[in-house]
């Protein structure tokens, strides 16, 4: 294998990683690791000691997510026909490269409202599990995932909805064409979190915008400056975890935002 197929296919393994933990019940578990350090608890199955309650519910919240996905999808969705064709499709590289993308000024500010609009984190977990499990555009879910007054993780979502529904040849020149449309509006947002200093509670937004726009090729995600601010995130040890100007907030490793910064990276290596 060519080092130029070895790092397109560590492409493809950093995204499904980055996928699966929207998606995948083992994964939403794996979520929780990463804040029992900060819950001050030691066991998962010992949640109920925290005395945080805001983040108590933050835990229970996933875990009741993942009694539902698991009472529907009882199997990893990964075995599914679906998800063995997007899988494919991500591996083989673009004929061509995307045209340039214009940014669309974010007229509104960020950190007032990261989900707001549709769909809700419950929904697009439907419309996700439709595509990749059952390979099917879920009741409801095309008027949700087109939703205008989408911002943040509202419309980062939909960017992985037609991400996933163009890779599976689903109305693909359509899904193409959404997907452009929500990279241009992400572009103007991931240019105001740098307008505003790279603020620690949108460093996750930033990067998953990147892995997300940047594995549809957009170049204008994939700068020097922009892996740059990624690498700043990078504790001694390897993963990742926020930073305020300047300090680190933890000496801990985000589970989370390792994983995205890694697909975000990643898509460098293939551009």
């Amino acid at each position: 294998m060519s080092p130029s197929a070895r790092r397109h296919q560590a492409d493809v393994g950093f995204l499904l990683r980055w996928v699966r933990g929207s998606v995948d019940a083992p994964a939403l578990l794996a979520e929780i690791r990463f804040l029992v350090p900060r819950l001050g608890t030691r066991e998962v199955g010992r949640l109920t000691k925290t005395d945080n309650e805001k983040e108590l519910e933050e835990v229970n919240g996933v875990l009741r997510l993942c009694d539902g996905i698991l009472a529907k999808h009882p199997y990893d969705w990964s075995v599914s026909p679906y998800a063995e064709q997007f899988v494919t499709s991500l591996m083989k590289k673009p004929l061509v490269k995307s045209l340039p993308l214009p940014s669309v000024p974010a007229p509104y500010e960020l950190e007032n409202g990261l989900e707001e609009g549709s769909p809700t984190r419950a929904e697009s977990d439907t419309c996700l599990l439709g595509l990749l499990i059952d390979g099917i555009v879920a009741e409801g879910c095309e008027t949700l995932e087109r939703d205008p007054h989408a911002r943040g993780y509202t419309l980062l979502h939909q960017g992985i909805y037609f991400t996933i529904k163009s890779h599976l040849k689903l109305e693909e020149v359509t899904a193409q064409e959404e997907i452009r449309r929500i990279c241009a509006r992400m572009l103007g947002e991931n240019r105001q979190i740098r307008r505003m200093g790279f603020p620690s509670t949108l460093q996750d937004l930033f990067v998953e915008q990147v892995a997300v726009c940047g594995v549809n090729k957009f170049s204008e995600f994939l700068t020097d400056g922009t892996v740059r601010m990624i690498q700043s995130l990078q504790t001694s040890r390897g993963c990742f975890s926020m930073i305020e100007k300047g300090s680190r907030l933890s000496i801990e490793c985000y589970n989370h935002l390792s994983s995205v910064a890694a697909a975000a990276i990643a898509t460098f290596l293939s551009a």
